[in-house]
């Protein structure tokens, strides 16, 4: 996993979107492992490592929230980005209990992802296109196996 990521940095890529294509590649491949990793690390007592790539998003998130308006200059869309999350959540927690409003943040965490950090994604779309299709072997594979071995 380490080659492929030092073969998409290029050299103009940014702190800011070397951790976002890492912290997206992160959350794919745990995801597409989730099984197998599931039960191995709860066999270890290390189940809580699972959230990791979700922390990441997180921070990915935060970073590009901050840095994004002080590049291109604070707009509308940086301001809807900010308020909605708040707004729903405020909405949230005068109806359901905060651990049900945090786990709507987490189901939604990769949506937000996607949007606050789909322009860097697109501009390297190139190194998030070679490393798709050995995440679909990955995927297969692991469908494959199923049939042998439970998770």
């Amino acid at each position: 996993m380490n080659r492929t990521l030092a073969r998409t940095a290029s050299p103009g890529l940014r702190p800011r979107e070397s951790f976002i294509l890492l912290a997206g590649l992160s959350y794919v491949t745990m995801t597409v492992l989730a099984g197998p990793l599931r039960m191995y690390l709860s066999l270890a007592g290390l189940s809580a490592f699972i959230y990791v790539p979700n922390l990441l998003l997180l921070l990915a998130i935060g970073w590009q929230l901050i840095a994004e308006p002080r590049e291109r200059g604070f707009t509308a869309m940086h301001l809807i980005a900010l308020i909605i999350p708040c707004y729903a959540l405020a909405i949230s927690l005068q109806f359901v209990s905060p651990v049900q409003a945090a786990m709507g943040f987490y189901v939604l965490l990769p949506f937000c992802f996607g949007l606050a950090c789909g322009p860097v994604l697109l501009d390297h779309w190139q190194a998030v296109g070679r490393v798709v299709p050995l995440l679909w072997l990955v995927t297969v594979a692991g469908v494959l196996a199923n049939q042998a071995v439970e998770y």
